[in-house]
């Protein structure tokens, strides 16, 4: 695969990232899916 599609595949999902990450990571789920658990945003 050549690394321009590597690249679009990467950025094109949020999980994947291209520098590293800090050590402590702190997400907020916004998603209909957390909210429907019961969890708050």
């Amino acid at each position: 695969m050549p690394a321009a599609g590597v690249a679009a595949v990467a950025s094109f999902y949020h999980l994947y990232r291209f520098r590293p990450e800090g050590r402590h990571l702190i997400q907020v789920c916004t998603n209909v899916s957390c909210m429907l658990n019961g969890c708050q945003a």
